[in-house]
């Protein structure tokens, strides 16, 4: 017969406390140490000049002209519609985007 609760029991409760409080140390160490400074949030935002080039700022509004977003999770690479590009492309041969304003794509 096992006794519950035995030396072994024991050990194996104190590994996972110790184990848990350690966890516990180092994210309130994380906590005390992190440079909010580092994470503070600015959004780099761009126009355009003349010459068609962007120009980045951080100012929303830079000139009267209210600027774009240049941060990288705007451009998402999740494409919903590209398998119905690639089926017009196919059909037709250029995408909507490739035709010329005069002369639209008949079907």
């Amino acid at each position: 017969m096992t006794q519950q609760g035995g030396p072994s029991s024991l050990r194996f409760i104190e590994k996972k406390f110790l184990h848990y409080r350690r966890q516990a140390e180092t994210k309130h160490q994380y906590r005390q140490n992190a440079s909010y400074e580092s994470v503070a949030n600015f959004n780099e935002q761009y126009t355009l000049d003349t010459e068609g080039k962007r120009v980045y700022t951080l100012k929303k509004v830079l000139n009267g002209e209210v600027t774009k977003s240049a941060h990288p999770a705007r451009f998402s690479p999740d494409d919903k519609y590209s398998r119905h590009r690639v089926t017009l492309k196919k059909r037709y041969g250029l995408l909507l985007t490739q035709q010329s304003a005069a002369n639209p794509a008949q079907p």
